[in-house]
């Protein structure tokens, strides 16, 4: 239901008072009287094993709305919608927006008798939902619905909030279990009660007052597990600020505090969505389509979320150093370790990888593979890639290439409230410096706008060794959470004097004894030891003087080495990714079992770094490159 405008917290400082001291009044009522009827802490320690032990690698990605209806009783004759269609004839279309949005769990408000039976009539099995029809009439409007192919449910529970004259109704939570990664997760779904029938606002304090003890308490109950909110609250700010500061709740509009000034996000309908993390939310969109304004006098509230793999959420990982030797062949490595060589042997031995690693599919080229291992996208842009297909920088953008802008693992970093660092070798790489600049870059989205320029820093040398020496110097004062290392030595000798020749082994081992310097740098630091991931490949290897093939062996096999905390020691990367296949000789194509590849750099930041895949990637974009060992 629609709520008139409220005053804001720092307008009326007269209501924020009273406020504040009604909230403090009703948690000492509601400690005497606990509204949590359906809780049942034994049964909450039951859990079984079956629901702790994830199945598979991976980040827990779904998308989920709140989705006000408008109750069937507000449309039928003598309802005070008159002139809409029909509950039932909404919730056809409610369900064709379902399907179209790919929602794959829902919160449901003002879900009446006739719209629950023709939700179920239209979906069949297909949706689980609470309480739906368990626990009588006035439960049923705020149901929560869930794929049943990609949640099911471990517990089901219910708590009273006031509505009306303060009339208790419950309202539901529930323990799911995701069905691919076994990640555990809380979804509550409420309605605060509107000023329809006279002033509500202590009600809403008191459902706000009640709402946030749940979430503490789940928080304190479950840790590790996020607590997710969705719901037709009624309120703006006078919601959003005390969920906030009070809880570990944020919302997926956006939206902070600095200090003790809240800071809503902008615009806001009164449907919300929040989560506690791991969880982070991307994409948020309120739909106001023409089906969803025929369909319900509310927005169609919807967000993308993502929970980090299970491995990674407790790996420690608070950095990433992505070097990018381009032209490095694995035989070269191969040589480096048998001379027991301390710069990147160094890493191989104490971590992760392969020699056996490819580049994307149709590019053996140095920008293409920067391009989509900062991306995580294929080249071919009509089939979702980048479109940089050629290796020289025109002076344009990879927007330009694609047709559309492309985020980075650049862009997600920094819009989450992260610096980065680029640092390139080859000239070429300004392209890629270009496409994210304070002129290119895209709108910052999430919790607060850090602006459009998404690389903190940036340097561009012809030589390798300054390039080195700053990267250390930053790194020994103030580390970037991303910093990206295109270095092209290798690539420079191989062409003139080709690759596996003398000179070039002699490149390598300069290139060695720079990589070493960063691993010294990593070590001596409080703040990166033992902190930091540090994941080392390349664009492209080489044969005899040139790379430009993609067919051929020499060309498209790359290493793939990964070092850090919770990395096991010398384990190869096919050995703990079971759903990869090493490809031997092969060249496999996008359509069959997957190798690994560079690309799969940019969402392995992501995971490492307990974000979100990048946006329209789709190399790795389920964050299922496991490095951190485990199930």
């Amino acid at each position: 239901m629609r709520l008139a405008r409220l005053s804001t917290w720092r307008t009326h400082p007269r209501i924020l008072l009273g406020a504040g001291l009604a909230l403090v009044l009703i948690a000492v009522v509601l400690h005497v009287a606990s509204p949590f009827g359906g809780d049942d802490n034994d049964g909450e320690a039951s859990l079984s094993q079956a629901a702790r032990t994830p199945v598979s690698n991976g980040a827990t990605q779904f998308r989920i709305a709140s989705f006000n209806l408008l109750g069937a009783g507000h449309t039928r004759p003598g309802g005070d919608r008159p002139g809409w269609a029909s509950g039932e004839q909404r919730m056809v279309w409610s369900v064709r927006l379902i399907r179209e949005q790919n929602l794959d769990l829902i919160g449901f408000q003002e879900m009446q008798d006739p719209q629950f039976k023709k939700f179920r009539a239209l979906t069949g099995d297909e949706y689980g939902i609470y309480p739906g029809d368990e626990l009588g009439p006035a439960a049923m409007h705020n149901s929560i619905a869930w794929r049943r192919d990609t949640w099911e449910v471990v517990q089901k529970k219910w708590v009273h909030l006031p509505y009306f004259g303060g009339d208790l109704i419950r309202m539901p939570y529930v323990q799911l279990r995701h069905v691919k990664t076994g990640q555990l997760a809380w979804f509550a779904n409420f309605h605060n009660p509107a000023n329809a029938r006279g002033d509500a606002r202590k009600w809403r304090i008191k459902a706000t007052n009640i709402e946030i003890d749940l979430a503490n308490r789940l928080r304190a109950n479950y840790p590790g597990q996020p607590v997710h909110f969705t719901g037709d609250m009624n309120e703006r700010e006078l919601y959003f600020c005390p969920v906030y500061r009070r809880t570990a709740l944020r919302s997926a509009n956006g939206g902070y505090f600095t200090g003790s000034t809240c800071h809503p996000p902008k615009p806001m309908p009164v449907d919300w969505i929040f989560g506690s993390g791991p969880t982070r939310f991307t994409g948020y969109v309120a739909l106001r389509s023409a089906l969803v304004r025929k369909t319900t006098d509310h927005p169609l509230v919807i967000s993308d979320a993502s929970i980090p793999p299970v491995n990674a959420q407790s790996s420690g990982v608070t950095r990433v150093v992505v070097l990018s030797v381009q032209g490095l062949r694995p035989d070269m490595l191969t040589e480096l370790a048998q001379a027991n060589a301390p710069g990147i042997p160094y890493f191989m031995q104490g971590g992760a990888s392969t020699l056996n690693a490819r580049t994307v599919y149709t590019r053996t080229t140095q920008l293409p593979n920067a391009t989509s291992m900062i991306t995580g996208r294929s080249v071919t842009a009509k089939f979702g890639g980048h479109g940089v297909g050629g290796n020289n920088d025109t002076g344009g953008t990879i927007a330009q290439s694609a047709g559309h802008y492309v985020d980075s693992a650049f862009g997600v970093a920094h819009d989450f409230g992260y610096s980065t660092a680029l640092y390139a070798q080859d000239p070429d790489m300004a392209m890629i410096r270009r496409s994210y600049d304070d002129r290119h870059g895209g709108l910052d989205r999430e919790a607060r706008s850090n602006g459009r320029d998404k690389i903190s820093t940036y340097e561009r040398s012809r030589s390798s060794a300054l390039l080195v020496r700053d990267l250390t110097r930053k790194l020994a004062t103030s580390p970037a959470r991303f910093s990206y290392l295109q270095l092209s030595d290798l690539y420079t000798v191989g062409h003139k004097y080709g690759f596996m020749s003398a000179r070039y082994k002699t490149s390598a081992r300069r290139v060695d004894e720079l990589v070493r310097r960063i691993r010294v740098a990593i070590n001596r630091s409080s703040t990166l030891k033992g902190r930091t991931l540090v994941v080392l490949t390349s664009e492209h290897a080489g044969y005899r003087r040139t790379n430009t093939n993609p067919a051929a062996l020499r060309n498209h096999q790359v290493p793939f080495v990964v070092w850090g905390p919770s990395v096991p020691r010398g384990a190869d990367l096919y050995a703990i990714n079971p759903a990869l296949a090493d490809p031997g000789r092969t060249r496999p194509g996008y359509n069959q079992t997957q190798p690994v590849r560079n690309s799969d750099a940019a969402n392995l930041v992501m995971t490492a770094l307990r974000l979100p895949s990048i946006p329209g990637s789709n190399l790795n974009r389920g964050q299922t490159l496991n490095v951190f060992g485990g199930p």
